[in-house]
């Protein structure tokens, strides 16, 4: 949870300066976090998969993971560098640490 919470001051603090039209020469800059995943494709591996060493099997997650990311360009390209598409506080943090994530006022 340290991690999210780094990433949401970074944010935060950076956003406000932002509006009260101030620069930030500093080497802080907002923090953009992706994820490219397959879940259906890893919900079908099952548990065997963690002790395979099959070049048949690597060579599939090599292929699944190229096709996985070619479609996450598709549909991401344009956020790269301006907005993330990953909500580390609502995918981390609520779902993983089981924390309820409080709602942002909109922006």
């Amino acid at each position: 949870m340290r991690i999210a919470d780094a990433i949401e001051v970074i944010n935060s603090l950076l956003a406000e300066l932002a509006k009260s039209g101030m620069t930030y020469p500093g080497r802080y800059k907002p923090v953009r976090v992706h994820a490219i995943r397959n879940g259906a494709f890893v919900e079908q591996l099952g548990s065997v998969s963690k002790n395979s060493t099959s070049w048949t099997f690597f060579s599939e997650l090599h292929d699944v993971g190229y096709q996985t990311a070619d479609a996450w360009l598709v549909a991401h390209r344009d956020d790269l560098g301006v907005r993330p598409s990953f909500d580390v506080e609502a995918e981390l943090v609520d779902k993983v640490l089981k924390v309820p994530v409080p709602s942002k006022p909109a922006t």
